[in-house]
């Protein structure tokens, strides 16, 4: 790119004018002089270009510098020059100077005994800004002129932009500003004295002293110069063959005919051409009359144009003339031989254009930008997959889809097209491990066209323009050679899958596929394509089964990968436990009342126990997407903590349900059960510890009726009614003070419970006197939550799709979460295995920490610790003594190391299990010294909280001396474990509460006991909110054998139940939306 520039200069800026000196004594200021003029600017000179093609090189002379010669290689698409020849813009007028400041008048004399003060003399005046200097006048623009031969009118296409406008004039300068006046002097003081005369008389007598002078009036601002005036602007223009033109010949697209396939579909390979195109000269000037302009097309990614396909245009287009196309433009639309994987080829791409002047090689920029927009796709499409994706050995899955002719023209092999099209559905695995059953048993019609030499086309890679890896070793379990698809129409494909191979592996997914197989576009009868793949996977169900020393009920889904499964079960194994497992899909749902083979239910069986909930997203039966906590309802998972004592470890995405739900009753369920009382008085007697115990035992009802009892005590509501004096204001903020108050006391007198206090204000006037109201100030309702001295619900966010094992984290989890009691049976079952026992112990010393931390501030006296701390209790009364007798015959001369090393192994991991328990136990004591010297300092009377300490420092040794056959052996354990152990000093209840926490591996916002950490426990009745009716809780209803079709008796298949579930999938059949 060439840039001429033939600018005038700019003029210069006026000098400032002077300011002016201050006036001495009273005496004026000096006026300030004005700025100087900005000179004007020059004017730019006239450029005269003669452009002509010489040889293989453009030739430009400036005709009026010096015959300046400029070459540039002729036919370089990059060529360009830009022209400048605008006058210099005018110089700024220059500020006029300040007026010096007025000089203060003098101080007049003081007052005399003998004569009066004189006054101050007058200020001096301020002296006038300068004006400013008047801004200097832009030179002119200069006109530029462009000369070609005819035979060159081509080498225009290299001429750019160009301006040639008149130099700005210069602004006027601003004012000089006025001087101020100056302060008038100060008048002379008075004078005051007293005389004494002969008879002793004293008078007094004075002379008065001068006034202040005057100031100065300050001076006026300067004037602002007049700003410059613009030059005039120059011209330009064309010379061709001595004509005169003011702006080049430019093509650009009028219009276009839109390409049209002959099936109204444009598919990948296919050849078309544009018949039609309207282009017009918008110059000011004929095109080359001797150069050519060649029409083409833009490749790209999914369309090529070879350049022999170029039309030309070879005569001169005038100003304002149309011209159509002569020939056509052929392209082709690019091959697309990867098949589309679980989705449709459907691309939208743009046509561009393009014309090119030949000899310089320079394109129209107007219709370079036109752009025509085209969809291309196939003519046939498949459906997304229906099918069941989990199933039980001898359940059959539905499967069904769709292929749709989307194109004017019929398809198949026995239409007039003669293409082929086929379907396969292919198991992804060299061993027969299933079966395909078409929706008809007997359907001859297929059998014929499947039996045709051109459907055994497909058996081969051979046939095909694009074999797919493993295509030859993949097993087919179904083919549709379908023969005629007419335009618009659509074809169902369904039946049912089946699992033949009785040994395979439960909950393993089986990966399967369909295959959409066109006629190659090129060779339409003799070579398939494979256009388009739909993958699925099928899951075979583990049965449900309730063992009889399981501790876990694991609910997995149709996506939940075998190998976290098995590691979760071998967790288990590893403690003498089994997992119980429920697929959610495969049931369709779960139900607490749901009664299996054991008789009863599930709310029964796992009473106590821990439900594993891996919560991710799947497809339901209707096809929507879903998630196992969402269907099985999170205020189920709430009443189930709550009234029937099942924990929870939840592990997935926690943005996929509500979690607060989980530790929360919502507000209908409430109002369904609630209490009304008079008043907070008896809310706090139904609150009491044993008062609802007494209550059933005094009602003796059985367990059924116990439930419901418990519901209708979990929660009373009262008026809060209040007598307000005439100072006080009927407000809000008045029951929200009360709450605050009624959730201290209550979490006091039932400390082992979280509460929720919900209020509703009223604020009515019941009753009204001269002094005073009764107000009903609103409701108050208080409801019992979760544990606060255990957990029950465990919440961790991960991705179950990409969990490949069961880690530190979740193993604490799963024993976290049981009752105490199975902790101490886990514990006695792990004394050969060092890692699970160490699991275990923190597990015990976390709850231990749990009790201790939920009774620490609730006062309760120590006569009563037995009745609150029950996990204590019973560690206390274990007999850790029966499961550490070490055999111990040895000399006493043997030392420590040696000893160790003569036991068996498991008396050796019992040995280290011991002293991992005493160690654990010496830092949970030294928490607690922590602990009270913490109390000690925040608060005068601790002295409850010291008795509680003492009460558990008591049985943390008593467990020590459990461990050891003698005390000698404890206080020699003390001692290696301060030696080795420096930094226990370090340690604190919450390590020990939460060990997880060092976890470095653990998302520390993604992991919640959520019943130990709940949040809201305070809130208005609008901020509640009401629960949500999951959408698909009619799906949550179980299907237990709902997709057996044989009957094991009489081996005949139920082909009405059969039809009747493939023809539910057929519904639900859908094709991917434009």
């Amino acid at each position: 790119m060439i840039h001429f520039n033939y600018d005038g200069e700019s003029g210069k800026s006026g000098y400032r004018g002077s300011s002016g000196s201050s006036g001495s004594s009273g005496k004026d200021g000096q006026n300030g002089s004005n700025g100087g003029q900005g000179s004007k600017g020059s004017n730019a000179c006239a450029l005269d270009l003669q452009m002509s093609a010489q040889g293989d090189q453009i030739v430009i002379i400036e005709t009026n510098y010096q015959n300046k010669r400029t070459t540039l290689p002729l036919g370089n698409s990059s060529n360009g020059i830009t022209f400048s020849a605008c006058g210099g813009s005018g110089g700024r007028g220059g500020d006029g100077g300040n007026g010096g400041r007025g000089g203060d008048g003098c101080r007049g004399n003081d007052a005399t005994q003998s004569s009066c003060g004189t006054d101050g003399g007058n200020g001096g005046n301020g002296g006038n800004g300068g004006d400013g200097g008047h801004g200097g006048d832009g030179g002119n623009g200069a006109n530029i002129s462009v000369r070609v031969n005819q035979e060159d009118m081509d080498i225009l296409m290299i001429v750019g932009s160009y301006i040639c406008y008149g130099g700005a004039g210069g602004s006027g300068g601003k004012g000089g500003f006025g001087g101020r006046g100056g302060s008038g002097g100060s008048g002379g003081s008075s004078y005051s004295w007293t005389e004494t005369d002969s008879e002793g008389n004293t008078n007094s007598y004075s002379n008065q002293g001068g006034r202040d002078g005057h100031s100065g009036i300050g001076g006026r601002s300067g004037n602002i110069g007049r700003s410059g005036q613009s030059g005039s602007d120059g011209s330009f223009y064309y010379v061709v063959q001595g004509n005169k033109y003011y702006s080049r010949y430019n093509l650009s697209i009028n219009s276009v005919e839109k390409v049209q396939s002959d099936d109204n579909i444009i598919e990948p390979g296919e050849y078309l051409q544009i018949n039609q195109m309207s282009l017009a000269n918008d110059g000011g000037m004929p095109t080359p009359t001797h150069q050519r302009i060649q029409l083409s097309l833009v490749s790209n990614q999914y369309l090529t144009f070879k350049q022999s396909d170029s039309v030309y245009i070879a005569q001169s287009i005038n100003s304002g003339q149309k011209y159509q196309l002569q020939s056509p433009l052929k392209f082709q639309i690019n091959e697309q031989l990867q098949p589309a994987i679980d989705s449709v080829f459907r691309v939208t791409t743009n046509l561009n254009y393009k014309a090119t002047v030949e000899r310089v090689n320079k394109s129209f920029e107007n219709i370079s930008k036109y752009a025509t927009q085209y969809q291309i796709r196939y003519p046939v499409e498949l459906s997304e997959i229906q099918v069941l994706r989990s199933i039980q050995l001898k359940e059959e899955a539905p499967i069904a889809f769709s292929i749709a002719n989307l194109s004017s023209k019929p398809i198949g092999f026995e239409t007039i097209s003669k293409r082929l099209l086929n379907i396969r559905v292919v198991l992804n695995n060299t061993s027969y491990v299933a079966q395909f059953y078409p929706k008809a048993i007997i359907d001859q019609d297929k059998e014929r066209r499947n039996s045709l030499e051109k459907a055994n086309l497909s058996y081969s890679s051979d046939n095909y323009i694009n074999p797919q890896p493993q295509d030859n070793i993949n097993i087919l379990l179904d083919q549709e050679f379908v023969t005629s698809l007419m335009p618009n129409e659509k074809k169902i494909i369904s039946g049912t899958i089946k699992f033949v191979d009785l040994d395979l592996a439960y909950n393993t997914n089986y990966e399967m596929s369909v295959h959409l197989d066109l006629g190659y576009y090129h060779n339409q009868q003799n070579l398939y394509q494979t256009i388009q793949t739909r993958k699925f996977a099928i899951q075979l169900s583990q049965p449900y089964e309730n063992k009889e020393n399981s501790e876990y009920l694991l609910i997995v889904n149709s996506e939940t990968k075998r190998a976290l499964i098995e590691q979760i079960k071998q967790f288990a194994y590893s403690f003498g436990s089994h997992v119980d497992i429920w697929n959610i899909s495969n049931y369709q749902g779960f139900n607490f009342d749901y009664v299996g083979n054991a008789d009863k239910s599930f709310k029964e069986l796992y009473k106590n126990k821990v439900i594993i909930v891996l919560c991710n997203d799947y497809k339901l039966i209707n096809g929507a997407t879903h998630n196992a906590v969402k269907q099985i309802g999170e205020k189920n998972i709430y009443n189930s903590i709550k009234f029937h004592q099942i924990q929870y470890y939840i592990l997935g995405q926690k943005n996929l349900y509500d979690s607060k739900w989980l530790t929360s009753q919502n507000l209908d369920d409430i109002n369904l059960y609630e209490k009304k009382v008079e008043d907070f008085d008896i809310v706090k007697k139904r609150f009491s510890r044993n008062f609802l115990d007494t209550l059933i035992k005094r009602m003796n009802v059985k367990e059924q009726e116990q439930l419901t009892i418990r519901q209708q005590h979990q929660a009373y509501q009262f008026n809060y009614l209040e007598k307000l004096y005439c100072c006080c204001v009927l407000e809000e903020k008045l029951i929200q003070q009360r709450c605050q108050k009624i959730l201290k006391e209550i979490e006091q007198k039932n400390c082992r419970y979280y509460h929720k206090i919900i209020y509703n204000y009223r604020g009515k006037i019941i009753e009204d006197s001269i002094f005073s109201k009764l107000c009903n100030i609103g409701s108050v309702k208080v409801v019992e939550a979760l544990r606060k001295d255990q957990a029950q619900v465990i919440e961790r966010s991960c991705y179950i799709e990409l969990k490949q094992e069961v880690d530190s984290v979740d193993k604490f989890c799963l024993v976290k979460l049981l009752s105490f009691e199975k902790k101490l049976l886990f514990f006695t079952r792990s004394l050969t295995n060092v890692e699970n026992a160490k699991l275990v112990i923190n597990c015990i010393l976390s709850d231990l920490v749990d009790e201790f931390i939920t009774y620490q501030k609730s006062g309760i006296p120590s006569t009563e610790y037995r009745n609150y701390m029950n996990k204590w209790n019973q560690v206390y009364e274990f007999q850790f003594q029966n499961y550490f007798q070490i055999n111990k015959k040895q000399n006493k001369q043997d030392n420590y190391k040696a000893n160790l090393e003569k036991q068996n192994n498991n008396d050796q991991a019992k040995i280290k299990i011991r002293e991992y328990f005493h160690s654990q136990i010496f830092q949970f004591k030294i928490s607690l010294s922590k602990q009270q010297n913490c109390f000690q300092k925040l608060f005068c009377c601790f002295s409850s909280l010291s008795s509680l300490i003492s009460h558990c420092n008591y049985i943390l040794d008593s467990i020590s001396q459990k461990l050891f056959q003698s005390k000698k052996e404890v206080k020699n354990q003390n001692e290696i474990i301060k030696y080795i152990n420096q930094n226990l000093l370090a340690s604190s209840l919450v390590h020990i509460q939460q060990p997880y926490l060092n976890d470095k591996n653990l998302d520390k916002e993604g992991f919640c006991v959520s019943n130990i950490h709940m949040n809201s426990q305070f809130l208005s009745i609008q901020e509640y909110g009401i629960y949500k009716q999951d959408p698909y809780q009619s799906l949550n209803r179980i299907q237990e054998g709902s997709f057996f079709f044989l009957d094991e008796n009489s081996q005949q298949v139920d082909q009405i139940k059969r039809q009747s579930k493939i023809e539910h999938f057929e519904r639900l059949i859908k094709f991917q939306n434009d």
